[in-house]
């Protein structure tokens, strides 16, 4: 179903069993260092995704890095998002031939209560969350984060979830995601993007391309 968040270009996977057991390459290793079981379980699982999809894409799955902000290090020709959750795990890719930034979220829904949707939401998006049902927060939630993916590798700079707006369209699955803290860069110009969302068994996702030009 995340498929349905990106445009066709885009290529998605979702961990299956082999992913979560499969085996890290050794610079990935080296990157992930001594790590809980739990986190070393879906860097495998995140990593395993990736590649499989820039396979997919036509291109050569080497290691995958961790940045110094511990995002990865997509190849030269590719821009990619990754995402793990209580029991889910997805990878997105795309060429960067048509892209300059990509990002992917996914959330349990199992996130409502009145502190978090403070800390995530506006007012004006609490005010909004009755009308999307228990799982209004957590699809809120995956949009700010998904926003913040593919707009931070392109400014460096760092985000709050108060600095960005979104609007939701629930029959389309879409989303306008807007940056509103004037003093935060724009991303090569763009300051908002649009994207999908969806609402899965037990979780939600949300993904948006900036495309290039």
């Amino acid at each position: 179903m995340l498929e349905r968040v990106f445009p066709g270009d885009v290529v998605t996977v979702v961990a299956d069993e082999d992913a979560w057991q499969g085996a890290l390459l050794p610079e990935e290793e080296l990157d992930l260092g001594a790590v809980g079981d739990g986190r070393r379980r879906d860097f495998r699982a995140g990593r395993a995704c990736a590649r499989q999809a820039l396979t997919r894409l036509g291109l050569a799955p080497g290691p995958l890095r961790r940045r110094p902000d511990r995002s990865p290090e997509w190849p030269a020709e590719a821009v990619g998002s990754i995402s793990h959750c209580p029991g889910l795990c997805a990878a997105a890719v795309a060429r960067a031939e048509r892209y300059v930034g990509l990002g992917l979220d996914v959330e349990a829904t199992d996130r409502a209560s009145p502190r978090i949707a403070r800390r995530i939401c506006r007012e004006e998006e609490r005010a909004r969350l009755p009308a999307l049902g228990p799982q209004g927060l957590g699809i809120v939630f995956s949009i700010k984060e998904a926003f913040y993916k593919a707009w931070n590798p392109l400014t460096g700079a760092e985000l709050g979830f108060q600095d960005v707006t979104v609007e939701l369209d629930p029959e389309a699955g879409r989303f306008l995601a807007r940056l509103v803290r004037h003093d935060a860069p724009s991303a090569l110009g763009r300051r908002e993007a649009e994207g999908g969302f969806v609402v899965m068994d037990r979780h939600v996702g949300a993904g948006l391309v900036l495309p290039r030009g």
